[in-house]
């Protein structure tokens, strides 16, 4: 949203309240427009493909079943709130039975920064253990960036297993390479087993590979 006399955007005008039915409009638009077309990047990318194996992602975004839509926007929506209230919501939802659901949860949590992580330590913890490679990077990410100091081996730990794309494939790599970058000096430990990465792996495109050898570039010269 913007205002008049405000040319450039720099005004978030989001949170005010005369500007709340226009808010909930647009939103209503985005999501019926999302629902309509069965947006499929609501999911992380490696899941696009893990998921529609043997079919296409047209098809999958068609397919209810392996593609809850309505309850991952929901998870996504509820997680980009930024609503510290939504905090006990987001915590059952790390224990969603869909793995995209558990991966909005996660973010949000690390969106929301150290308060919200050590509320929900314990979860986030136990979410380190998650069968989704995915939701794993993220609460790691969110242990070693606003966890105690006893957090931060563990995460880092989950981050430097998932960041070979030898053994975990392109898309999973690039996932956790992000997370290291974005830790900056807190993930100085794994610093040289990235430095010693083949930027090699499976890949479902060779388009996906290009971000692996600069990923590990910027990180070795930290």
């Amino acid at each position: 949203l913007c205002r008049r006399g405000d040319p450039d955007e720099v005004h978030n005008l989001a949170d005010v309240p005369e500007q709340r039915a226009i808010l909930e409009k647009l939103r209503q638009v985005q999501r019926d427009h999302a629902a309509a077309i069965r947006d499929i990047c609501f999911l992380p990318e490696g899941e696009i493909h893990s998921r529609a194996e043997g079919i296409t992602p047209y098809e999958l975004a068609r397919d209810d079943a392996k593609y809850p839509l309505a309850r991952i926007v929901a998870a996504a929506e509820l997680a980009s709130s930024l609503d510290a209230a939504a905090l006990p919501e987001l915590n059952k939802l790390l224990k969603d039975s869909d793995s995209a659901v558990r991966y909005w949860a996660a973010l949000g949590h690390l969106m929301r920064g150290r308060a919200a992580v050590a509320s929900s330590e314990a979860v986030l913890r136990e979410a380190l253990n998650d069968a989704s490679p995915y939701v794993r990077i993220v609460a790691a990410q969110a242990l070693a960036q606003f966890g105690t100091e006893a957090d931060l081996a563990p995460a880092l730990a989950a981050l430097g297993e998932l960041a070979p794309p030898q053994t975990n494939g392109v898309l999973i790599a690039l996932s956790a390479l992000n997370a290291i970058d974005a830790l900056g000096p807190r993930a100085a430990t794994l610093h040289d087993l990235v430095r010693k990465l083949s930027p090699e792996g499976p890949s479902p495109d060779t388009r996906f590979n290009y971000g692996i050898p600069n990923l590990i570039k910027r990180i070795s010269s930290e």
